[in-house]
């Protein structure tokens, strides 16, 4: 009798994959460490409606459907692969100390589709048996994180299907699945910093630091995939509409400093911001970095709503967009949003 399994005990891997409806292997490196998931398939039934029939008496296969999604806890490395595939491109980090160092830096920047970036996502809920998505295209993502707690990320994706009798993703090669790091969360704490000035303003410094207590960023790319003849499950999804990034912080209070955007918005003034988390050091002077940079922001929607005697807290969202020219101490960033990473990870996280 094979065993059933907790959520402690699951295993869950993510990995790049190359063609569509063919499954890779998950092996050392491709774990990743989940709060929960949500993917599931669905099988549309036909019934044979049919006049003349007391009661429906045939069903038959109509499409099938898979999608879902993932929570997690944001760390400064582990989840690479996942952001650079919704992101699109990335590349081989730079490493800090040349030929000896630990230390290493990249980017992720958005491309303009993800036209065959997809992963296989296998994982292991019971002892003999494993849920394997040959091919998920994730199009969806988004970060949020408040004052002294960790960030989260979520994830959402549409996949070809479910194999529950996979011969490339089994129980036993499933023990090969490693994790890149299980520690180095991404705390919002003291050596988090938000700057934002004007977009035509100087390079962002300590002095155009803002202090929100939280805030969330979302990341959608809007995705149609297709049912066509010779094949029982979707095509590769393509993209259906423009990206929609959007960004909220939220400020525990009403005051001179956060009521300039109030100001920002009614005069569509252009803005550029950078949020940093910074973790552990790694070696030198080089430390776990997370940076998310914003060339082009727009406010919309500020709100200070009265609830009650207390305080008058804030709510500030942005639209978020890309520019023709990268403004003053962001070079070469012209897309919505970037992120760039420092850790240990030495290969692309889509070779």
């Amino acid at each position: 009798m094979t065993n059933p399994l907790t959520g402690r005990e699951i295993l869950v891997g993510l990995k790049k994959a190359a063609i569509w409806r063919t499954a890779v292997a998950c092996e050392a490196n491709d774990g990743i460490l989940i709060l929960s998931e949500s993917f599931k398939q669905t099988i549309e039934h036909l019934d044979d409606d049919s006049a003349g029939l007391a009661f429906i008496q045939r069903t038959d296969q109509g499409k099938i459907e898979a999608s879902g999604g993932l929570e997690a806890y944001m760390r400064y490395e582990g989840l690479d692969v996942l952001l650079a595939l919704i992101m699109g491109t990335a590349g081989v980090p730079t490493q800090n100390i040349e030929t000896t160092g630990l230390s290493y830096k990249n980017s992720y920047v958005m491309a303009d589709n993800l036209f065959g970036l997809f992963a296989t996502m296998a994982m292991l809920k019971k002892s003999d048996k494993v849920f394997e998505y040959p091919s998920v295209k994730l199009h969806k993502f988004g970060l949020s994180g408040e004052m002294n707690a960790p960030v989260k990320i979520t994830a959402e994706g549409i996949a070809n299907l479910l194999e529950l009798a996979s011969v490339t993703n089994t129980a036993a090669t499933m023990a090969n699945i490693t994790y890149p790091d299980k520690g180095n969360r991404i705390i919002m704490n003291k050596d988090t910093h938000f700057w934002l000035n004007d977009e035509s303003g100087e390079a962002l410094d300590s002095d155009d630091a803002i202090y929100p207590s939280s805030f969330e960023l979302s990341f959608n790319r809007p995705m149609e995939a297709d049912i066509v003849a010779g094949n029982e499950d979707v095509d590769e999804p393509i993209e259906e509409s423009f990206p929609e990034p959007t960004l909220t912080l939220n400020f525990p209070r009403y005051n001179d400093a956060n009521d300039a955007f109030f100001t920002d918005w009614e005069a569509m003034t252009r803005k550029k911001l950078e949020i940093y988390f910074k973790g552990a050091l790694i070696e030198d002077t080089y430390y776990y970095e997370f940076k998310l940079s914003f060339p082009n922001l727009k406010v919309i929607d500020p709100e200070a709503a009265i609830s009650g005697p207390g305080k008058i807290p804030v709510s500030l969202s942005f639209k978020v967009l890309a520019t023709d020219t990268a403004p003053t101490g962001m070079t070469d960033i012209t897309k919505p949003f970037q992120i760039d990473v420092q850790n240990k990870r030495t290969t692309d996280p889509l070779a």
